[in-house]
């Protein structure tokens, strides 16, 4: 469950800068090569 493309635009607002980066390494250790769901949250 993610907080869908309808907020996206409002993420890095609602978000600190060390929960955006938590997010980036969990979904770079799930998919290093990024094929999954490309441009997408977790």
């Amino acid at each position: 469950h993610g907080i869908g493309l309808a907020k996206k635009p409002w993420w890095n607002q609602a978000t600190s800068p060390a929960l955006r980066t938590l997010h980036q390494k969990i979904k770079r250790s799930l998919d290093p090569a990024g094929r999954l769901n490309p441009g997408k949250f977790l």
